[in-house]
């Protein structure tokens, strides 16, 4: 099992409002979702079209994210009965940014498309 060693980023509802509109172009309240090595929020935003914004742990290699990036990608081209969240590229045409929080650490921030339905965490009996 691969032991997180930096705690979960702690951006504040402002700073993320102010990240997805800087990095997305997007005015959006934002609503916190549960995370085990990331910062998550559900970007409601005023012209429809939820986002999720994450925020990686510092100690997430860029490689591990554009590999998540690379499998939701694969399986929105091939396996059509199923829906994946899709990368959201920023305002920069960039899926992936990083930003820096206010105690200097670096961390990657990206947006996927949100899809409804029932978040895995609330789901019981689960390991």
């Amino acid at each position: 099992m691969v032991q997180v060693t930096h705690p979960l980023p702690t951006f504040t509802l402002p700073e993320v409002r102010r990240l997805a509109r800087a990095l997305y172009g997007v005015d959006a309240e934002a609503e916190p979702l549960p995370g085990e090595r990331d910062q998550n929020f559900r970007l409601k935003t005023t012209a429809g079209g939820d986002l999720v914004l994450k925020i990686a742990n510092a100690a997430e290699s860029r490689a591990a994210l554009e590999l998540q990036h690379r499998v939701l990608a694969i399986l929105n081209e091939k396996v059509h009965e199923l829906t994946t969240p899709r990368a959201v590229p920023s305002v920069n045409g960039e899926t992936m940014t990083t930003v820096r929080s206010v105690d200097g650490t670096e961390h990657m921030v990206r947006a996927l498309t949100f899809l409804p339905g029932r978040l895995w965490a609330h789901v019981t009996p689960h390991s």
